[in-house]
């Protein structure tokens, strides 16, 4: 009977676990910005773009940008450096931006920013939404940690 128990201990205990664990990750989904993912033109890109605590991202339509202390996920791939962890989430810089073709899984814009900082080639990414008012954004670090940056255009 004992060794029977201790079976269904060892079976029953780690399946619940992982049950919990799974259940939990999709009861906690990350937050996101209202709206639907949208497509934006260069034209609707172009221009500046403010953060809820001042920093600016001016996209020109010549595919440079400038920035001051704009939030991001910013990722220094060289010198494998991420945002939220070993790397800051605010930057000033300058640099070249593409959105071209590329698109998320949702059919939204997404605005590569591609820049030097230190010795590194530094890129940044933003995805499109739309609830009436365009809103560049991104997580910042871990996803599950629910840290955002939503830059709106500016007037």
């Amino acid at each position: 009977m004992g060794v029977a128990i201790g079976a269904v201990l060892v079976v029953v205990v780690p399946l619940a676990l992982f049950v919990g664990l799974f259940t939990l990750r999709y009861l906690n989904v990350p937050p996101e910005p209202d709206g639907a993912p949208v497509t934006l033109t260069a034209d609707e890109l172009t221009g500046t773009w403010q953060d809820d605590r001042g920093g600016i991202l001016v996209l020109a339509a010549d595919g440079t940008f400038s920035s001051t202390e704009v939030c991001g996920d910013y990722v220094d791939f060289d010198n494998n450096l991420h945002a939220g962890f070993d790397f800051p989430s605010r930057l000033s810089a300058s640099g070249k931006w593409d959105a071209g073709d590329s698109t998320t899984e949702e059919g939204a814009t997404s605005v590569d920013l591609g820049f030097t900082y230190g010795d590194g080639e530094i890129s940044g990414f933003y995805d499109a939404r739309s609830d009436g008012v365009p809103v560049l954004w991104t997580y910042v670090g871990d996803p599950d940690d629910g840290k955002l940056c939503v830059l709106k255009k500016a007037d």
